[in-house]
C-alpha cells in the first residue's frame, strides 16, 4: 500500500492510498520500520508522511480480518543544505 499516512496510534497507523481508499494497518513486534535503510521505531511515523507499506491480510484472535504490516518503509531523511 502506497500513501499519505492518516493517523498513527500505538499499534495501528491509517493509510491514505493513492487510490483514495483508507486502510487500517496493524502493527506488531516483527513489523520493520524503516527510513531509508535505517531501522526506527514506531513512534518515527507521522500523520501526513508518506509511506510504502508491505502488509498481509490475516485474522485477529475474534476471527476478524486485518491488515498485519510486514514492514513501512518511510522517506529517507532531508540532508541539511550545505551538507
Amino acid at each position: 500500500i502506497m500513501g499519505t499516512v492518516s493517523m498513527v496510534h500505538e499499534n495501528h497507523l491509517e493509510v491514505k492510498a493513492t487510490d483514495g481508499k483508507t486502510s487500517l494497518i496493524t502493527m506488531d513486534e516483527k513489523t520493520r520500520i524503516l527510513r531509508g535503510t535505517a531501522k526506527v521505531k514506531a513512534d518515527a511515523i507521522k500523520a501526513s508522511e508518506r509511506v510504502v507499506v508491505t502488509a498481509v491480510e490475516t485474522k485477529d484472535k475474534a476471527g476478524k480480518t486485518i491488515m498485519l504490516a510486514k514492514e513501512v518503509r518511510l522517506a529517507a531523511p532531508v540532508p541539511a543544505p550545505g551538507r
